[in-house]
């Protein structure tokens, strides 16, 4: 009879333990996918800061440069033609090019972070 008592605390400790892993666990996970979440969230923001300010800086190097080819052909119209023929130039170069220079760096990249971030787990 002692031994089926001392079984059968054992199988209930053992249970005990098991939820209290499986708890544990759970909240485990919830606190990586906040992790994940929130450096997600983080990485974006940051991102759309340095856009944001890079954005300003080619907009006004732009209008600078415009003005500049102005007064060099003494005609406003083509600064302003000039640096857009230059964007069109560029665009077509990036269509052209998106899949080698673009599209596999970025997937290179989002892989890479992912390896990254399961490497930390």
């Amino acid at each position: 009879k002692d031994m089926i008592d001392e079984e059968n605390s054992s199988f209930e400790n053992l249970l005990e333990h098991g939820e209290e892993y499986l708890k544990t666990k759970q909240e485990l996970s919830k606190l990586i996918a906040l992790e994940k979440g929130s450096e997600i969230v983080a990485k974006a923001v940051s991102a759309l800061i340095i856009f944001s300010f890079l954005l300003l800086f080619f907009l006004f190097a732009s209008i600078a440069l415009c003005w500049v080819i102005s007064e060099y052909t003494g005609k406003t119209s083509t600064g302003f033609i000039s640096v857009a023929g230059l964007y069109l130039f560029i665009g077509l170069i990036l269509y052209v090019k998106r899949k080698s220079w673009l599209e596999i760096p970025f997937i290179n990249s989002f892989i890479n972070n992912y390896f990254e971030s399961k490497n930390h787990e």
